[in-house]
């Protein structure tokens, strides 16, 4: 494992695959992993998956790990954050400086390719 001193009051993100990363290959467990999560978690700092997987496969691991956190699925093509990750404040702030011409900017949310959901 490599160890980076990054300093407890810089704000960290990790970003992970899963299969054969974070989770073991063949057995599916996380037990070569409990420990850097706890760490992670200790630290609140999130940690994104980035998988193949599809979108109810990473909500399912996520309910089961007990983690509540974005991440990225089917091999890039879309991310989902969970509904009140960010501060809703946020969202208005980002609408407003994208403008008001966009169809975007009458979307409820800043950005079209990401999926908020509720846990």
């Amino acid at each position: 494992m490599m160890h980076l001193p990054v300093p407890a009051r810089r704000p960290l993100v990790v970003f992970t695959d899963l299969d054969g990363t974070l989770i073991d290959h063949h057995t599916y467990g996380i037990e070569g992993s409990r420990e850097a999560m706890r760490k992670l978690a200790g630290r609140n700092a999130p940690l994104v998956f980035c998988s193949s997987k599809t979108f109810a496969e990473q909500v399912h691991l996520q309910r089961a790990l007990g983690i509540f956190q974005p991440f990225i699925f089917e091999n890039g093509s879309a991310a989902a954050v969970p509904r009140g990750f960010f501060p809703e404040k946020m969202y208005a702030a980002t609408r407003r400086e994208a403008g008001t011409t966009s169809l975007f900017s009458r979307m409820p949310m800043p950005w079209p390719c990401v999926r908020f959901w509720r846990n």
